[in-house]
């Protein structure tokens, strides 16, 4: 059993991680991890965010990080609304959730949808590098584009990672 003041009194002498283990660039077979939504109001009305989490699942890039499991961002879906605050399918509108729908095969018209469908499905994903906003000399993976798996001739090899 877990002691609290047993933790709080343990001393060590081993040195701690600083960086994050990051995803490498390149296109990968990724799981989508988690959905999770917001809202709030602006000046120019009210708005709803999608946030889509993926996990990485090439286990030879996980051994090489020595971690079991590697979260990517898939970055923030701010949602186009149309005057009811309902979702807006007209055509141009919510473009990345249409891509990221059709590479789950989960954007056919007569199709019951809804955005917690997504949690759980396979794509390939193709992972981008930025500065962390926090810490520009951290480095962050995101997903910036998403594809049905099947589609996708080549996926990026990585051997051991540096």
């Amino acid at each position: 059993m877990f002691d609290v003041e047993t933790f709080l009194n343990t001393t060590t002498t081993e040195s701690m991680s600083t960086a994050f283990a990051t995803a490498p660039e390149g296109v990968f077979i990724l799981q989508i991890e988690d959905v999770t939504a917001a809202s709030g109001t602006s000046e120019t009305g009210p708005w709803i965010r999608l946030d889509i989490t993926y996990s990485l699942t090439d286990h030879t890039i996980l051994e090489s990080l020595n971690v079991r499991r590697l979260i990517v961002r898939g970055g923030r879906l701010f949602l186009d609304l149309k005057d009811d605050g309902s979702l807006d399918f007209s055509e141009g509108r919510n473009v990345r959730l249409g891509r990221l729908r059709d590479a789950v095969h989960q954007n056919r018209k007569g199709q019951p949808w809804s955005p917690s469908m997504l949690k759980g499905q396979i794509v390939a994903g193709q992972i981008r590098h930025s500065p962390y906003r926090a810490d520009p000399t951290q480095t962050i993976a995101e997903v910036v584009r998403v594809f049905d798996p099947a589609t996708v001739k080549e996926f990026t090899k990585v051997g051991k990672i540096a």
